[in-house]
């Protein structure tokens, strides 16, 4: 294992940018599987630090809070600063557009594979199906493919973000939750995102003491997103989860079934194999942890929404590498 913690992880130059539509950087098995054991690795540092009290829950609480806050729209608003290409824009509008796509059939799929279950049950597996977390995504996307993969993946999470507290709490309340541009427009990752655009298309310049400083706090996002969830996984009962056929039902629907119909979707599109790669990776996370708080606020059963969460990151640690390595283009 000593070996996997000397790996450094990799953040690609800008001149692995695609470059007149064509990409020109792709990822071989073993870095898919090194990159994901440094992952695991960090997830483990978590794990020991809530064993041994050095974290506890408001410690966790701030530090998720401060990813959320401040270190992912520092990675989102870097993975911005480059010189301004059409190619890199059109490609990112159609990682848009492909997730708008996808998150409408995983709407249509989880209604259909899970309408045996009852309206309660139903309503937590449908969530915790269509929304993966995408904190463990963005740590995940930029290990593999370094800004190129967060510029790519930040477009990506617009339609995500916008159904996620439309459509995903409309699912808790019973009935369609109106979109507030105003509510959207306050999300810290969609505000980075347009800062992000405004930087790019204009090509503007930030000085350098200013660029260094997000680069440096947007870099934190690998090794603090992963050891929150690690130290999540610390509290987890396993003897609940072993048992309970629900919890396997939920982590196979969002685990490895919905990595496999965005494959076969972006299959069906002549793209460059990167973007192609990025979309398949922001489908093999596991399921949104904030799941468990609106199960809480809406008086559905947080208990199964906490042990669908904590296992589906247990599995994660098997299921990621597995799938990035069958369901990846080169």
């Amino acid at each position: 294992m000593f070996v996997f913690i000397c790996i450094a992880i990799k953040v690609l130059p800008l001149e692995w940018l695609l470059q007149h539509g064509k990409g020109v950087y792709s990822l071989n098995r073993l870095d898919i599987v090194n990159q994901v054991f440094i992952l695991i690795l960090l997830m483990g540092v978590g794990f020991f630090a809530r064993k041994r009290n050095l974290i506890d829950d408001a410690l966790s609480k701030g530090i998720s809070e401060l990813l959320i806050i401040i270190i992912l729209p520092a990675a989102i608003i870097s993975s911005f600063i480059m010189e301004f290409s059409k190619a890199l824009l059109s490609h990112a509008f159609i990682v848009f557009m492909i997730s708008i796509v996808f998150h409408i059939i995983m709407i249509g799929f989880s209604k259909i594979v899970l309408r045996r279950y009852d309206l309660h049950k139903q309503i937590i597996l449908r969530f915790l199906t269509i929304f993966p977390n995408i904190s463990m995504g963005m740590p995940l996307i930029y290990g593999l493919y370094g800004k190129t993969g967060i510029f790519y993946f930040s477009f990506f999470i617009i339609p995500y973000q916008i159904l996620f507290w439309t459509y995903g709490e409309g699912l808790f309340i019973g009935k369609k939750k109106q979109i507030s541009i105003k509510a959207q427009l306050r999300n810290p990752n969609i505000m980075a995102v347009l800062i992000g655009i405004v930087l790019f298309v204009f090509s503007i310049k930030i000085p350098f003491v200013l660029l260094e400083s997000l680069n440096k706090v947007g870099s934190m996002v690998i090794p603090l997103g992963m050891m929150v969830i690690g130290e999540k996984i610390a509290l987890t009962n396993f003897k609940e989860i072993i048992f309970d056929k629900d919890i396997y039902c939920c982590s196979f629907l969002r685990m490895v079934m919905a990595p496999v119909l965005m494959f076969g979707l972006v299959t069906l599109l002549q793209l460059d194999p990167l973007i192609k790669n990025i979309c398949v990776a922001a489908e093999v996370i596991p399921t949104a942890t904030f799941t468990v708080i609106l199960a809480e606020k809406y008086n559905n059963n947080a208990i199964l929404a906490s042990k669908c969460v904590l296992a589906s990151h247990i599995f994660s640690m098997f299921t990621i590498p597995i799938m990035l390595i069958i369901l990846s283009f080169s």
